[in-house]
């Protein structure tokens, strides 16, 4: 792929290692809890500016399907150390959850969340911190169909700047990302489900208006084993 003149295979391409290890400990039938450690190296071919490792701890409560609420959510400390020694390390709460409850088995309700150091194209700022989360709603309507709406946002910090001066008055440049989609749900198997829908995005960035765009999309997305 290539975007506004970058190959971003010589941008993004990286191998990654993660080693991890911890306890697990089963609190009640439905709920296990684990606390983790978490070394990550992450090494760029084409680019080593965005080489970086990272060192987390990460407690993690898991539900079981028979659960009221099921899913996990992870949430802990992490040091991120780039390997540019232009580029300040950032240390703070880093966490990713997926959940989804019901009630009385019309509407579904799925909600995912994720804070994390993220990579970026632009070799000025080649990491950004991004904060999300996603509401997705199901009401059964009659049989196999379904209504479904979504909301999604996206919080994106680039706290690393190579090479540039700040912009006066602005540490950190912050873009949002806001995507609102709905459609139909049809069932046509077990587990097997198809939606056909729209989909609206709109991203603003509070210094790169070359960043900024509108998108309204047509898709079709098909679920497996939910």
């Amino acid at each position: 792929e290539r975007f506004r003149g970058v190959e971003l295979d010589d941008r993004l391409n990286s191998t990654g290692w993660t080693y991890s290890g911890g306890v697990r400990y089963s609190v009640t039938p439905f709920t296990t809890l684990s606390v983790n450690g978490v070394y990550r190296e992450e090494t760029f071919q084409q680019s080593h500016l965005r080489d970086a490792r990272s060192y987390a701890v990460t407690p993690v409560v898991e539900f079981s399907p028979e659960a009221v609420i099921r899913g996990s959510i992870l949430a802990g400390y992490e040091v991120f150390v780039p390997e540019d020694p232009e580029l300040a390390e950032n240390r703070g709460v880093v966490f990713e959850g997926s959940l989804n409850w019901s009630i009385a088995s019309m509407t579904l309700f799925d909600l995912s969340l994720g804070r994390k150091v993220d990579y970026s194209y632009e070799d000025s700022q080649p990491y950004y911190l991004q904060t999300g989360a996603r509401l997705t709603v199901t009401q059964r309507l009659f049989g196999p169909v379904s209504l479904q709406g979504s909301a999604d946002r996206q919080h994106l910090a680039y706290r690393w700047k190579r090479g540039v001066s700040p912009t006066p008055g602005s540490d950190v440049r912050i873009d949002t990302a806001d995507v609102l989609g709905g459609g139909v749900t049809v069932t046509v198997g077990r587990g097997i489900s198809v939606l056909i829908g729209a989909e609206r995005t709109r991203r603003h960035s509070s210094e790169d208006a070359r960043q900024n765009f509108h998108r309204t999309r047509l898709l079709s997305t098909v679920t497996v084993g939910k």
